[in-house]
């Protein structure tokens, strides 16, 4: 079907008539284009008439099926002033699902709907209104209980049925599964293990204190509480191995894990999809700007486990785009980099301040530095490689542009004395340590967190190589892994200026894709399959 004719189509079908009511335009328009892409998809390719009268048929029998479902129930309990909020949940999450899975329109596979559709809105209702906000008390991050040492660990009612993974040492590195205790006799009470972890604590060392991956483990174990006969299909998971019916890190689990078992009975898909085709329940990692890395390499802001909680209009870098909620953070990724920026923008002015004044320093000789010295390093290849390590006991100051200017002043600024500068005279490069003193570097034996710069093009020599336009600070590109650089310093009339970032400019790879509307990302959702098979599985262990 060209471009004209599926135009045409999506046109006279997505009219409010053919829909639910509460289905918006943005949502119709997409529900339509996604069947003609499935049905143009199928081998051999139908006619177009064949598209046309298949899209039609499902249209309308989609409605009456909305409409006749759209009360379906959870079985979390909340108050009804976020009765609205749910209700269009509800009618979204239906057409999500079928969408991508037409088939289950069919009355022989209404089960199946509803239970993907309870599991999608159990899971976003979970991290909506009990992980978030993290103030509840129901969730938070390790560092808000610093007598933890930065362990993760379940809360204090939770712990009697679950075990850290390693047990009461940290565990092995991107490990931070909890698996179930056994009791001396019969089966692990499943439920009540799983309904604890949704426990609210006053004091943050008593609660859960997770990584937003765990948080999104957690929810996701919690959609199968969703089944008919809960117990049953817990047990039958855990049958499969001690370490598949756990708490796990949503992309850092084991193929032992119910989230990563693709086998003929597993519970959850991993799949590839365009972002533009993510449904209210979906799974989606959004990372920060890979600049983040450079100041904050250890920071809980890398990047965001998140649920999609609305589609809006189904755009990344729009005010009104997909909607997504992660362990302390909701919003549109327009949202999370808008509130990103001024932090992000904060590291850079303070790394122009230091740049700048060490590259003033090498090209006039002011202000000279405190302290230098000299090392080396060894290359890979066995080369050495001659440094320079020079202090600089100078006061400086920089932006604080996480806080608001008052009317009549200038932004407010932060003031530090004293930074370390790591230089390469045969390479192009220096560094900004983290250590302010160079007896700090040489006793550690290395640069801690650098930030670091690259001089770009042929070097000219002389005092003509420290000028700051050709310096630019360098990252690695996500979607690559090569280094990019971002350049800093511009000059305007003269004179030379930090170069702000723009929050365009951040939109760079959320998705570790340069072009997310055509590149698929991976997403983890329920599993959707009505072969006669499965149902029966699910049918037999009590999933519906």
């Amino acid at each position: 079907m060209d471009a004209a004719a599926k135009k045409a189509l999506i046109k006279k079908l997505a009219v409010p008539a053919n829909f639910h009511r509460n289905y918006a335009a943005e949502g119709r328009a997409w529900f339509v284009d996604r069947l003609i892409r499935k049905m143009e998809a199928e081998t051999p390719t139908p006619t177009d008439a064949a598209i046309t009268s298949k899209v039609t048929d499902v249209v309308t029998k989609s409605k009456a099926v909305v409409k006749a479902q759209q009360d379906y129930t959870i079985g979390v309990k909340l108050g009804a002033s976020l009765a609205k909020i749910q209700s269009g949940r509800r009618i979204e999450i239906l057409y999500g699902i079928i969408a991508s899975n037409p088939t289950l329109i069919e009355p022989a596979n209404q089960d199946m709907l509803l239970w993907i559709a309870r599991r999608r809105l159990r899971g976003v209702t979970r991290m909506d209104f009990f992980v978030n906000p993290n103030s509840q008390g129901y969730f938070r991050y390790p560092d808000r209980c610093p007598s933890a040492g930065g362990v993760w660990r379940l809360n204090t009612d939770a712990q009697p049925f679950w075990e850290r993974l390693g047990g009461s040492n940290t565990p092995p590195p991107g490990i931070y599964h909890f698996l179930l205790k056994r009791p001396a006799s019969g089966d692990p009470d499943y439920v009540r293990a799983i309904s604890k972890v949704f426990t609210a604590k006053a004091n943050a060392c008593d609660g859960n204190l997770v990584d937003c991956g765990l948080a999104c483990g957690a929810v996701l174990l919690d959609t199968l509480v969703e089944a008919k006969d809960a117990p049953k299909l817990l047990k039958k998971v855990d049958s499969r191995g001690p370490r598949s019916l756990g708490i796990h890190s949503t992309t850092r689990e084991t193929p032992e894990s119910m989230i990563l078992d693709t086998g003929a009975e597993g519970l959850f898909e991993r799949v590839p999809t365009l972002v533009g085709d993510l449904q209210v329940g979906d799974h989606a990692y959004i990372f920060n700007h890979p600049l983040y890395k450079v100041f904050k390499p250890t920071g809980s802001w890398t990047g965001e486990h998140s649920l999609v909680y609305s589609c809006g209009d189904r755009g990344v870098r729009s005010r009104k785009g997909i909607f997504f909620g992660g362990h302390g953070k909701e919003g549109t990724v327009y949202d999370f980099y808008d509130d990103f920026l001024a932090e992000l923008q904060t590291h850079l002015h303070r790394s122009f301040r230091i740049a700048a004044i060490f590259l003033n320093s090498k090209k006039n000789g002011s202000p000279a530095p405190s302290l230098s010295d000299s090392t080396t390093r060894t290359k890979p290849d066995g080369t050495t490689v001659p440094l320079e390590l020079h202090q600089f006991d100078v006061g400086f100051r920089y932006r604080d542009f996480q806080k608001a200017p008052a009317k009549a002043n200038a932004q407010p600024e932060i003031s530090e004395t004293g930074f370390a500068i790591v230089y390469s005279p045969t390479e192009n490069f220096f560094s900004i340590a983290k250590q302010r003193r160079i007896i700090e570097i040489v006793s550690t034996g290395e640069v801690l967190e650098p930030i670091s710069f690259e001089r770009l093009g042929t070097n000219p020599g002389g005092t003509a190589q420290f000028e700051a336009t050709d310096w630019k600070l360098v990252y690695q590109d996500r979607s690559t892994n090569a280094a990019k650089h971002y350049e800093l310093f511009t000059r305007v009339r003269g004179k030379l200026t930090f170069k702000p970032l723009t929050i365009d400019e951040l939109f760079e790879s959320p998705f570790a894709k340069p072009n997310p509307k055509k590149e698929e990302i991976v997403t983890t959702r329920p599993r959707a399959d009505a072969s006669a098979a499965y149902l029966s599985f699910l049918r037999t262990n009590g999933a519906m």
